[in-house]
């Protein structure tokens, strides 16, 4: 069964049919891009709510990121799907505004809907919203201000959102500038975050290097200083066939001869490893328990047994080390290095610590009373190393709190006055659609939207960066730049294309096509399950 989270009230469309064309398939998959993306504005900032994904086949999950509620939906419809690859697009360029992106997304098509009612054709539609689009960019590279590294803290507690926390930021900061320094770009895959149940938020730290879950071996050391790491991608030990094959054991002193060839051929291993000069190893597969004598004995730090590929990848990278695929060519330019090898024990997890490596990796290990509230800060804390570091690249930013989305708005019904084709009509909607930003920053901090869309509108007579700013005394409005609270250039800009792009393959679809030896298998196997349903029904207590 999939693991996936299936609401099927989510989409009240039916799409079961061989095909729908024209108007129809327009309006299936309009209805369900919609219903999907209002779904996920009661997430947006600060004061957004949490979504709960329950089912009795997958663990239970709570979050209010849009890229992992979405990716955690079993979504039947093509349209919605297509909101899905949304977000994953959103997710991958920039890892924040995920949840703006799918809320414009879904402003645009609901309001593209209502001017195809009225008569505008969805090509004029579509042009009036690339005309939009690209306004909408040169405003922004208007309204961007430079930052500068004292600003940094600022665009990392922006994305944090309520869980922001200067200690945090700080740690979030030095690791990836760090990186930026030595590798010229800040490459976010040398950066792990790892979730571990137990303590809070403020328990974080960072690990210069790499940790695995997993424990030492009991017979070896448990802290070795000036590491030399081998990773070894096969099991340390001696199979059937090395030894055995071809051979006919006649009597005990044969099956002794070649229990001892192959002690031989895994001292052969050990040795191989240790001329080497590695002082630790971790090994992907198991270690044959001679071998863990031999070692154990030279004072080696094992540990094994880690099917994870992604995080022995991040340790080679943060150590230095190649996997080591033959054992026995193993030399020293084959090992990593780490100041410091540990294992220690944080709350129920034992996990081994890399810290002091050279190569520009890092790990933060994440906090949370619960398991299902410190996978929320993985998630969070992520999105704002992303986020800083697309920052990093491009040094600018915008006022956040919906101000750069009331100012877009602003300008656009201006400039829209000047166009004389039936595309100004398009060109207002797509502005009407950026304003469901501060409506929805405003219904979630339970302020009137109306009240605070109109004053917002008032305020931008004067100053582009008015916009909502969350205090302890609640949520005001106040000029975000000043308050600190500023959205990276680029995420704001890949949001609108975004957003933009998914809304003109949706308003422009003419056809809906069903697969039907696809349906008529999945009807099949579909009556199978019942079949075996009812047959474990009727099996006596």
């Amino acid at each position: 069964m999939d693991r996936r989270f299936k609401l099927d009230s989510l989409l009240s469309v039916d799409i079961k049919k061989e095909r729908l064309s024209g108007e129809a398939a327009r309006e299936s998959c309009m209805v369900a891009a919609s219903i999907l993306s209002k779904s996920f504005s009661s997430q947006l900032g600060p004061k957004g709510l949490f979504k709960l994904l329950a089912e009795e086949a997958r663990p239970l999950f709570i979050s209010r990121d849009a890229h992992s509620l979405m990716t955690g939906l079993m979504l039947e419809h093509p349209a919605a799907k297509l909101m899905v690859e949304l977000v994953n697009a959103q997710d991958g360029e920039v890892g924040d505004g995920n949840t703006s992106t799918v809320i414009v997304a879904g402003e645009l098509i609901s309001r593209a809907r209502k001017l195809i009612e009225e008569g505008l054709n969805p090509v004029t539609i579509v042009e009036g919203y690339r005309m939009a689009a690209e306004r909408a960019e040169e405003i922004l590279n208007e309204l961007a201000v430079p930052i500068m590294k004292n600003d940094l803290p600022a665009i990392v507690n922006t994305s944090l959102k309520d869980y922001r926390s200067d200690r945090l930021s700080a740690q979030i900061i030095e690791v990836v500038t760090r990186i930026k320094e030595q590798y010229g770009e800040a490459d976010t895959e040398r950066i792990a975050v790892h979730a571990i149940e137990g303590g809070s938020l403020d328990d974080s730290f960072v690990v210069n290097g790499a940790t695995l879950f997993g424990w030492a071996l009991p017979s070896s050391r448990k802290r070795v200083e000036n590491a030399k790491i081998a990773i070894l991608e096969k099991p340390l030990e001696i199979g059937v066939s090395d030894a055995l094959s071809g051979m006919r054991i006649k009597d005990s002193k044969e099956l002794s001869r070649c229990f001892k060839e192959e002690e031989e051929l895994l001292r052969s291993m050990v040795n191989r490893i240790l001329h080497a000069g590695a002082n630790v190893v971790v090994s992907m597969g198991s270690i044959d328990v001679r071998a863990q004598g031999m070692l154990t004995h030279e004072g080696v730090f094992i540990t094994h047994h880690y099917p994870e590929y992604n995080d022995l990848r991040h340790l080679a990278r943060a150590t230095g080390a190649k996997l080591v695929n033959d054992i026995l060519s193993i030399t020293s330019d084959d090992l990593g290095e780490a100041e410091l090898v540990e294992e220690r024990r944080i709350a129920e997890e034992e996990i081994i610590i890399f810290d002091g490596c050279k190569h520009g990796s890092a790990t933060l290990i994440i906090r949370g009373g619960s398991k299902q509230l410190a996978d929320e800060h993985k998630r969070i804390v992520y999105t704002a190393i992303a986020g800083l570091a697309r920052t990093l690249e491009d040094m600018r930013a915008l006022p956040g709190g919906g101000a750069i989305e009331v100012e877009l708005a602003k300008r656009l019904r201006a400039w829209a006055t000047r166009l004389e084709s039936k595309k100004q009509l398009a060109v207002e909607a797509f502005a009407d659609a950026l304003e469901a930003i501060p409506r929805a920053l405003a219904t979630n901090a339970g302020l009137d939207q109306i009240e605070i869309l109109t004053e917002l509108r008032r305020l931008h007579k004067k100053t582009p960066s008015m916009g909502l700013y969350v205090t302890e005394d609640g949520t005001k409005i106040d000029d975000t730049l000043e308050k600190g609270v500023i959205d990276p250039f680029v995420v704001k800009r890949q949001m609108i294309h975004g957003a933009v792009e998914a809304a003109e393959l949706i308003i422009l679809v003419d056809g809906i096509l069903q697969d039907k030896t696809r349906e008529e298998k999945l009807e099949e196997s579909q009556a199978i399950e019942r079949i075996a349903e009812d047959d474990e029904e009727e099996l006596p207590a």
